[in-house]
């Protein structure tokens, strides 16, 4: 994750530690800490679970990169050469350099090192041009995109997202928190992608999100138990009730003794549960280049893992629309042309009778 946070507090790094968690951050990259020393830092910006892999000092600027206490890294530089402050610190086999360029500074010849790993080049750029937003762009500006583009680099940006800068003076929203990303060793680009979140406290930067490679969809079920009633054992929940039902007597006194009964039959015989978490289209095929994947660190295996899990959606998505049939069940194909998008919303129907109408029956009244 990427935040300039324009001056490092006990407070901020708290809010930085809360949302590192929600979001499952691995690495912090973070430009304008304000702190003079690694002392101040430490007293200023400690976070629970990240390990400082590298930081530059300075009572205007300074830059600090943390990482997940559990993962692996090797801090390859630290440099502030010509007021530009870069750390590059490699994470598995990845590069993340860590950029901050002072709003005043002009960039050097070349503009940044040449990547030489997989690498991505992530901070504050301070740089005007209109690939990233702006109205127009200034002399840095097409420095910078002139250097990414000799150098085989790819923005990662969306226009419809909302700049990561808001200028409270000027009430207008700007980019100049950038990152750029280049190939793997085969010359593939690596799948990235970037998300700005709401503003941060006492600073007009908002934290981007930054998730590098490959993201396998995961579904959070809603933590409410469902009945299967394509797996439920009838002949055992007939037979349950029937033995049970007769030793209560019809009366509108047992009318909450026989709702019990049905209910605890019901949990003998017909499954129920939720799964927290899923992966729609899931099988053995998947798993199993996902364990080559995670054994071997090779993307060849997450490639495949992701076009294996394509193919299966795609087989079911086909069986799905071959099985659909008004004459057979008209409730399912409904239930799926609604699902697909129609606008028609299903009201629920409640039963005309209510339970003590069903004891007054019984009762003969």
């Amino acid at each position: 994750m990427q935040l300039n946070v324009e001056g490092f507090s006990k407070s901020k790094a708290e809010v930085l530690e809360r949302i590192a968690t929600e979001e499952k951050i691995d690495v912090l990259v973070v430009q304008e800490t304000h702190t003079a020393d690694q002392e101040q830092l430490s007293k200023r910006g400690h976070i629970t679970g990240f390990t400082i892999a590298g930081a530059t000092f300075h009572s205007k600027y300074g830059t600090a990169t943390y990482i997940k206490s559990d993962l692996k890294w090797n801090h390859i530089r630290t440099s502030e050469e010509n007021s530009i402050y870069t750390i590059e610190t490699q994470v598995g086999n990845l590069l993340v350099t860590n950029i901050y360029k002072p709003p005043n500074t002009i960039w050097p010849t070349p503009v940044l090192h040449s990547p030489n790993y997989p690498t991505i080049y992530i901070g504050d750029f301070n740089s005007h041009n209109t690939m990233w937003g702006y109205n127009e762009n200034d002399t840095q500006g097409e420095e910078l995109a002139d250097w990414s583009e000799a150098e085989g680099l790819e923005l990662v940006f969306d226009a419809k997202q909302r700049g990561t800068f808001r200028s409270a003076r000027w009430n207008r929203e700007y980019n100049p928190d950038l990152c750029f990303k280049s190939t793997d060793q085969n010359g593939t680009t690596l799948p990235t992608s970037r998300r700005v979140l709401t503003d941060f406290p006492n600073s007009q930067h908002r934290p981007v999100v930054i998730e590098v490679g490959f993201q396998i969809p995961t579904i959070r079920s809603i933590p409410r138990a469902r009945w299967n009633f394509h797996k439920a054992n009838w002949s055992l929940f007939t037979k349950t009730l029937d033995d049970s039902v007769r030793w209560i007597p019809p009366c509108i006194e047992n009318y909450k003794r026989i709702t019990k009964l049905i209910i605890n039959t019901a949990k003998k015989s017909i499954p129920r549960g939720y799964r927290k978490n899923y992966v729609p289209g899931w099988n053995d095929e998947c798993e199993t280049l996902y364990s080559s994947f995670k054994s071997t660190g090779n993307y060849d295996y997450a490639k495949k893992t992701l076009e294996a899990l394509n193919n299966q959606r795609r087989e079911r998505w086909i069986q799905l629309v071959e099985k659909t049939d008004f004459k057979h069940s008209s409730h399912k194909a409904w239930s799926l042309l609604r699902r697909l998008g129609s606008n028609g919303e299903s009201k629920p129907s409640y039963s005309p009778i209510n339970p003590n109408q069903i004891a007054n029956h019984i009762l003969g009244l």
